[in-house]
Protein backbone atom coordinates (compact mmCIF):
# COMPACT_ATOMS: atom_id res chain seq x y z
CA UNK A 1 0.00 0.00 0.00
CA UNK A 2 0.60 3.55 -0.26
CA UNK A 3 3.50 5.23 -2.60
CA UNK A 4 6.59 5.81 -0.89
CA UNK A 5 7.54 9.29 -1.58
CA UNK A 6 11.42 10.12 -1.89
CA UNK A 7 12.65 13.61 0.20
CA UNK A 8 15.53 14.86 -1.28
CA UNK A 9 17.43 17.27 1.16
CA UNK A 10 19.72 19.70 -0.96
CA UNK A 11 21.97 22.73 0.93
CA UNK A 12 22.20 25.86 -0.53
CA UNK A 13 24.63 28.34 0.15
CA UNK A 14 23.42 31.60 0.97
CA UNK A 15 25.30 35.14 0.14
CA UNK A 16 27.20 36.75 3.21
CA UNK A 17 24.68 39.13 4.17
CA UNK A 18 22.96 39.91 7.48
CA UNK A 19 19.51 39.32 7.83
CA UNK A 20 17.19 41.03 9.96
CA UNK A 21 13.61 41.62 11.05
CA UNK A 22 12.53 45.18 11.23
CA UNK A 23 9.02 45.15 12.93
CA UNK A 24 5.96 47.56 11.36
CA UNK A 25 4.21 48.36 14.36
CA UNK A 26 1.25 46.96 12.74
CA UNK A 27 -1.34 44.81 14.55
CA UNK A 28 -2.80 42.45 11.75
CA UNK A 29 -5.00 39.79 11.04
CA UNK A 30 -3.79 37.30 8.33
CA UNK A 31 -6.71 35.08 8.11
CA UNK A 32 -8.69 38.22 6.51
CA UNK A 33 -5.12 38.84 4.09
CA UNK A 34 -5.45 35.26 2.93
CA UNK A 35 -9.31 35.31 2.44
CA UNK A 36 -8.16 38.23 -0.30
CA UNK A 37 -5.22 36.26 -2.23
CA UNK A 38 -5.66 35.55 -5.35
CA UNK A 39 -4.54 32.21 -5.73
CA UNK A 40 -3.74 32.14 -9.33
CA UNK A 41 -1.37 34.78 -9.02
CA UNK A 42 0.06 32.79 -6.59
CA UNK A 43 1.13 30.08 -8.42
CA UNK A 44 3.67 32.53 -10.98
CA UNK A 45 5.91 32.55 -7.08
CA UNK A 46 6.37 28.72 -7.38
CA UNK A 47 8.55 29.00 -10.75
CA UNK A 48 10.58 31.91 -9.23
CA UNK A 49 11.14 29.77 -5.90
CA UNK A 50 12.68 27.09 -8.31
CA UNK A 51 14.65 30.09 -10.54
CA UNK A 52 16.35 31.46 -7.34
CA UNK A 53 17.56 28.00 -6.16
CA UNK A 54 18.39 27.69 -9.50
CA UNK A 55 20.62 30.97 -9.74
CA UNK A 56 21.80 30.07 -6.12
CA UNK A 57 23.31 26.51 -7.24
CA UNK A 58 25.21 27.75 -10.35
CA UNK A 59 26.49 31.34 -8.60
CA UNK A 60 24.62 33.76 -10.22
CA UNK A 61 23.52 35.51 -7.01
CA UNK A 62 22.62 38.80 -9.31
CA UNK A 63 20.07 36.48 -10.76
CA UNK A 64 19.25 35.68 -7.47
CA UNK A 65 18.32 39.23 -6.44
CA UNK A 66 16.68 39.87 -9.64
CA UNK A 67 14.41 36.59 -8.53
CA UNK A 68 13.84 37.57 -5.07
CA UNK A 69 13.01 41.01 -6.00
CA UNK A 70 10.47 39.82 -8.62
CA UNK A 71 8.91 37.70 -6.02
CA UNK A 72 7.97 39.95 -3.77
CA UNK A 73 6.71 42.47 -5.87
CA UNK A 74 4.25 39.51 -7.65
CA UNK A 75 3.16 38.36 -4.27
CA UNK A 76 2.05 42.16 -3.78
CA UNK A 77 -0.10 41.83 -6.52
CA UNK A 78 -1.71 39.06 -5.26
CA UNK A 79 -4.36 41.16 -2.69
CA UNK A 80 -4.46 45.03 -2.14
CA UNK A 81 -4.53 44.10 1.51
CA UNK A 82 -0.87 42.76 1.65
CA UNK A 83 0.41 46.34 1.66
CA UNK A 84 -1.06 49.98 2.85
CA UNK A 85 0.03 53.13 2.70
CA UNK A 86 2.16 52.77 5.84
CA UNK A 87 3.49 49.67 5.01
CA UNK A 88 4.95 51.21 1.64
CA UNK A 89 6.62 54.16 3.25
CA UNK A 90 8.29 51.81 5.97
CA UNK A 91 9.47 49.54 2.94
CA UNK A 92 11.08 52.79 1.19
CA UNK A 93 12.62 53.60 4.26
CA UNK A 94 14.31 50.78 4.79
CA UNK A 95 15.53 50.52 0.99
CA UNK A 96 17.10 54.37 1.60
CA UNK A 97 18.31 52.79 5.22
CA UNK A 98 19.99 49.62 4.20
CA UNK A 99 22.18 48.22 1.23
CA UNK A 100 18.83 46.00 0.31
CA UNK A 101 19.50 42.60 -1.15
CA UNK A 102 16.44 41.34 -0.71
CA UNK A 103 12.81 42.87 1.44
CA UNK A 104 10.22 41.32 1.83
CA UNK A 105 6.73 41.68 4.46
CA UNK A 106 6.79 38.09 6.29
CA UNK A 107 3.25 36.30 6.85
CA UNK A 108 0.45 36.72 4.68
CA UNK A 109 0.72 40.57 5.15
CA UNK A 110 -0.59 43.49 6.66
CA UNK A 111 1.89 44.06 9.52
CA UNK A 112 4.31 42.06 11.24
CA UNK A 113 7.82 41.94 10.28
CA UNK A 114 9.70 42.92 7.42
CA UNK A 115 12.66 40.30 6.27
CA UNK A 116 16.01 42.24 5.26
CA UNK A 117 19.20 40.80 3.77
CA UNK A 118 21.77 43.57 3.50
CA UNK A 119 25.36 44.45 3.66
CA UNK A 120 25.04 46.44 6.33
CA UNK A 121 24.80 46.74 9.95
CA UNK A 122 21.57 46.68 12.42
CA UNK A 123 20.35 49.66 12.74
CA UNK A 124 17.22 51.03 14.64
CA UNK A 125 15.08 48.57 16.18
CA UNK A 126 16.29 45.61 13.89
CA UNK A 127 16.43 42.31 14.78
CA UNK A 128 19.48 40.74 13.16
CA UNK A 129 18.68 36.81 12.34
CA UNK A 130 21.80 34.16 12.00
CA UNK A 131 21.69 30.88 10.45
CA UNK A 132 23.90 28.17 10.28
CA UNK A 133 23.51 24.34 10.28
CA UNK A 134 22.15 23.97 13.95
CA UNK A 135 18.52 26.11 12.71
CA UNK A 136 18.26 30.01 13.00
CA UNK A 137 18.97 31.61 16.46
CA UNK A 138 17.61 35.55 16.78
CA UNK A 139 19.51 37.99 19.08
CA UNK A 140 18.08 41.13 19.94
CA UNK A 141 19.71 44.36 19.19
Amino acid sequence: GGGDVKTKITHVKLPEVNMLLYPTDALRSSTNVLKTINIHKSHELLDMVDACYTSLDIGELDMFKEYLDKAWQTKKLTSKNIMNEKLDKLEEQLRFWYDVFMIKLCGAGGGGYFFVMTQDKPIGKSIEVKVDNKGVQVWRV
